[in-house]
Parts: C-alpha cells; structure tokens; sequence
C-alpha cells in the first residue's frame, strides 16, 4: 500500500520516512508507440502524464459537477471493500455536506460515491482516455467514478 502524500515529503524529516514505504514496483509511462504491459504477474504503478485526462478533470471540478450534476440522485455508501450503508441523496447534497466533513475514524461515518452506471455519468466515462495497452478497449473495460472526502481511503 503506498501514500501518495508521502511522495510529497521533505525527505530530510526522518520521522515521515515510514509514509514512504511501498513495495508496489514502478514502471514509467510509455513513449510514443509503446503500451503497458498487461502480462505483469504482479502490481505496478505508473504515473499519468500531466494533463492526459485535461476533459475529465474540468468535468470534475467541484463547481462543474454541481452546475451539471448537482441535482441528480447519487447513492454514497460506507467506505470499504464492501457496499453498504448507502445512502440516497442529491449529489449537491454529498459535495457540499458529506465531502465537507472532517475524516472520522469510524468507517460508517464517511461515505463515499462509487460505481453509479446511470447514463447521466456517461459523459464522464467517454471523456476519460484509456491508457495505451492492448487489453484497453472500450468493450473490454469497465469505466466507473468516485468521489470521496479527502482521507476516506476511497478510491
């Protein structure tokens, strides 16, 4: 498990180095003409070059999603592997109330919006530009979003 914070560290706090720690193996983006690998038998990560989603990211924006989505039914569920506690609520609702809340260190008290299909997120799903590999095909992958409070640990 790695803490993307912690990439941001000053290395010189010695106290901090134990966020740093990930054995989760790193590969760099592909070049022009190259794709991922999708043979890997294990996890890796790749950093995505800056502005690679520039379309999903303004789509995204907390001002954006509430012009264009705010008053849609959204279904915010406890954060964890598995979903439950789910709430119905307006996603302004979530924004500006759940996603406005401190962290609390009881799970059933963050809650998280992931895996809503409906049609009204399908502009979100097209926008998002699938990385270069050749198992990366819109009929083979499963497009989702979420969003979550900073340091739920939602995805």
């Amino acid at each position: 498990e790695c803490n993307e914070e912690a990439l941001l560290l000053d290395e010189s706090n010695e106290t901090l180095h134990w966020l740093k720690r990930c054995n989760i193996e790193r590969r760099a983006w592909p070049q022009s003409g190259e794709m991922l690998i999708t043979t890997a038998s294990e996890p890796y990560i790749v950093q995505v070059p800056p502005g690679r989603n520039m379309e999903l990211t303004e789509m995204m924006t907390r001002e954006r999603l509430l012009a264009d989505m705010g008053d849609m039914e959204c279904t915010p569920s406890q954060v964890g592997s598995i979903r439950k506690g789910i709430h119905n609520m307006r996603l302004r609702d979530y924004i500006e109330h759940w996603m406005a809340q401190k962290v609390q260190r009881n799970p059933e008290l963050n809650r998280y919006v992931f895996g809503e299909f409906g049609d009204e997120w399908a502009p979100f799903r097209d926008a998002y530009v699938l990385p270069h590999c050749r198992a990366c095909t819109r009929d083979r992958v499963a497009i989702t979003i979420g969003l979550g409070g900073l340091h739920t640990g939602a995805p």
